[in-house]
């Protein structure tokens, strides 16, 4: 759904984001 695809894309940013 909406949300799963938005909390996979915060999800993988959060991700890159701590390297």
């Amino acid at each position: 759904g909406f949300i799963s695809c938005i909390l996979s894309v915060f999800v993988v940013f959060v991700a890159s984001a701590r390297g």
